[in-house]
Parts: structure tokens; sequence; C-alpha cells
């Protein structure tokens, strides 16, 4: 079953683990750390990596690890070293460390359909990391699983807590056979997911958009905000522009020249001489932009 956390509750989900059984544990990000290790003794808390890389230490302290939570106050001692940062996902898991251990050591790979190797008489699939400690990822792509697939997902937790806004999910009372193998997610999933992204994305720029340029798109309606968003998208894809970050900028920025700075080929000439990641290009024209702005305007410095 999958449920919305408290919204009263802390935001990192601890709050919907205490109505589960008190075996319980944390997956935190090593990436979100300098030294994730240093700080679990700095804490008083009990860890070790998921990721098990034989000679490639950077891999192993940047990745996932599982945090004990077997004292009163451990779950007030991972507050405190977590802070600021993104939150963790719980488990409640009445089979011991060792054994959730194995089950999220088998959950670090998963298998995508494989675009390039696919035919259409033969899907082909390819395992690729699946971070499932990422509050994120598991918000959007718990929803999206059939029973089975849940239930691989699980294993013999209670249930996995994540806030932020997110899910939980808790282990039914009904017995679901569980998927074997290693967790597969199938075209139709991987699509809505991307939509899910996509959608997501374009209401984070659109409120961006609101904010930053409010006199440009202070007269559209959704519908003609989200025309610009995927022009923006369009045009600056073109350009080479991947990020959220580069995409919700250069809409921005053809919002308040009204389009101009995406006619004609000079955008398209300037990308391709200006020698530097396309996103690097855009934070340059963007500053000349603002400059040439201020230097006409003075009294908008």
């Amino acid at each position: 079953m999958i449920a919305p956390t408290d919204p009263a509750g802390p935001a990192d989900g601890s709050a919907a683990l205490q109505a589960l059984p008190p075996d319980w544990y944390a997956v935190v990000d090593g990436a979100l750390f300098v030294d994730l290790a240093a700080d679990l003794a700095i804490h008083g808390l009990g860890g070790r990596p998921l990721f098990l890389e034989a000679g490639d230490a950077a891999a192993v302290s940047s990745g996932p690890f599982l945090i004990s939570l077997s004292r009163a106050d451990d779950i007030d001692r991972l507050r405190a070293m977590n802070a600021g940062r993104a939150a963790p996902v719980f488990w409640s898991w009445p089979s011991g460390e060792p054994a959730l251990f194995r089950h999220l050591r088998t959950l670090n790979l998963v298998e995508i359909p494989d675009r390039q190797r696919e035919t259409p008489d033969a899907p082909a699939y390819e395992a690729v990391v699946f971070r499932h400690w990422d509050t994120v990822v598991l918000g959007a792509m718990m929803p999206l699983l059939r029973p089975g697939q849940m239930a691989r997902l699980l294993g013999a937790a209670a249930g996995v807590c994540f806030g932020g806004g997110s899910l939980a999910a808790f282990a039914g009372p009904e017995a679901v056979a569980a998927d074997t193998g290693m967790l597969r997610f199938s075209p139709d999933q991987i699509a809505r997911l991307n939509l899910g992204r996509v959608a997501a994305s374009r209401q984070r720029i659109a409120s961006y958009l609101r904010e930053a340029a409010p006199v440009e798109t202070g007269t559209m309606d959704a519908a003609q905000l989200q025309a610009l968003i995927v022009h923006g998208e369009n045009t600056g894809r073109a350009l080479g522009l991947g990020s959220e970050r580069a995409l919700g900028k250069w809409t921005y920025m053809i919002a308040v020249t009204d389009g101009a700075v995406a006619e004609g080929p000079t955008m398209g000439q300037v990308f391709a001489g200006s020698g530097l990641a396309p996103d690097d290009t855009l934070d340059a024209v963007f500053a000349e932009m603002v400059a040439a702005e201020e230097a006409e305007f003075p009294g908008l410095r």
C-alpha cells in the first residue's frame, strides 16, 4: 500500500516510521557528504556502504550507506548529521541488518529497456544504477510499480518511508508473489516516468518564469505559458542545452526579449563558436545581456 506521509510531521519522513515495527534503518546518500564514514563516527552512528567496488574508494564513499537506528536517540543523531541535506530513505526491516544489506545490494542495479538492441520481436534490457536511496526517485517510481514489482522492492520490509512531501510504502496484509531476479521496469513504466519528470520540470520552470518575468508572463494563461516553455525546450535543446536550470534561463531570455533571442541564426553561431559547453555559453550570453541592460538603464543596478 502506498500512502502520503503526515504533512504535519518532520519533513524527512521519520514520523511515518513511528507507526512501523522498531527495526529501523536509514539509507543516506554519501555524495552529499565530504566523508560520510567520518561523520557517522562523529555522531555515534553505525553504518556501511552499499557499494563495494574494489579499488574505487571514491565510488564507495559517494554511494549509498546503510545506517542502523537501533537506539532511541539514533534518529535525532541522524537528523543532526543530515541537517540541510536531502532526506534519507527509512526502512522498517524485522529480519536484521545483514538481510537488509543483502536485499538493498540487489536493488543497486535494475533493468530498463535497451532501445539500441531491441527488435520488434525481441525486447532487450540493460542494467543501470537504481538510486533507491533518493527520495525523488522513489517518489516518482513507486506509484508506477505492479504488485509483483512492489513486493520485489520491499522484500521482507514492513515499510519504506521517505519525506519531503513524498510517499510511504507499507507492506500489505495480502500475500503477493514478488518478481524474481533483477527488478525490471517495462517500456510503458519508463515512458510514464519520463512524462512525469517532464511535467514536474515544466511546472518548476513555469513557477520560475512567473516570479522572474512577471510583466512578460502576467497576461499569459497556463496554456500560453506552457507553449512558451515548450518553445524554450525545443530551441534550447537545438543549442545543446539539457539541464532544467539552463532551459529555464533560456526560456526566461526568450520571454524578456519577446522571442528575439531565439530568432535567426545568430545564437546558433554564438554557441557553435564559443568554445565552451552549452550551459556555460548560455551563462556568458546571459551575463552580457544583463550588463547591456544595466548600461542602458543604470537605475536598475
